[in-house]
């Protein structure tokens, strides 16, 4: 009985043995697993600042375009309304110098006074 009980003690204790080598697997297994996790969470920190910068960039760049794009479409209101101005000058230029002018050699000038409502004497 002697032997039977040391044979179960001896049993015992090589699974004991084999649950804290299980137990030491696992621990050891479990702490690289938390580094790795740390290193990923890092990672991933690190990367969402990148993207928040880039994020502000492009709404400054953005915010710049829009702005631009702006100054620009005034800038061809601005030179519309200029050159329609500067068109309607320049025909009406046109017309009073073409009423000066011979109409027949369109060269020389006509030897009349224009008055202002452009009657020819």
């Amino acid at each position: 009985r002697k032997h039977s009980n040391e044979q179960q003690l001896l049993e015992y204790r090589q699974k004991l043995m084999d649950c804290q080598f299980d137990v030491q697997a696992a621990m050891k297994r479990n702490e690289e697993l938390q580094s790795r996790c740390d290193e990923l969470s890092s990672h991933c920190e690190s990367e969402r600042k990148i993207r928040m910068e880039l994020q502000r960039e492009i709404s400054k760049l953005k915010a710049a375009k829009k702005e631009k794009n702006e100054k620009e479409s005034k800038q061809n209101n601005r030179n519309e309304t200029v050159n329609t101005n500067n068109q309607d000058d320049m025909d009406m230029l046109e017309m009073s110098l073409g009423m000066l002018r011979c109409s027949v050699c369109k060269d020389r000038f006509k030897n009349v006074a224009i008055t202002r409502c452009f009657h020819l004497f």
